[in-house]
């Protein structure tokens, strides 16, 4: 019997340490007909993915996949008033200015891939002709 507790409790902790972005933690919207994806595997592709560096501390902030969803990340105080975080004063309040959010991708395997705008004042940014 401790086996197999102690087997669960592996699992349980398991799943815990590679969810890096927590469920209850943004919400998304469909748009455009087809979905290649379910609810419960964009669930968990988004869990596994690292969303943190785009949320923002007093504002809700939506990112834009390319497979028809749309990813709304909460607030860090909506998510330190219901209790998911503990400090939300370690986000930051704003994007830098003339910062554009990448547009997103998920591939079958839930590998997330993010598309930024070219930036002409970054070497390697440069549109090629």
């Amino acid at each position: 019997m401790k086996k197999y507790l102690f087997t669960i409790l592996v699992l349980v902790m398991s799943t815990s340490v590679f969810c890096q972005t927590l469920a209850k933690s943004f919400d998304y919207q469909f748009h455009g007909s087809s979905q290649a994806f379910t609810k419960n595997q964009i669930d968990s592709f988004i869990c596994k993915s690292n969303f943190e560096n785009f949320r923002l501390q007093d504002q809700r902030v939506t990112l834009t996949f390319d497979n028809g969803f749309d990813l709304i990340l909460l607030s860090a105080n909506e998510l330190q008033q219901s209790g998911v975080i503990s400090n939300a004063s370690t986000y930051q309040t704003a994007f830098p200015p003339n910062y554009h959010l990448p547009k997103f991708h998920i591939n079958q395997s839930g590998q997330v891939a993010a598309e930024y705008q070219a930036n002409p004042n970054v070497k390697f940014s440069r549109k090629k002709n």
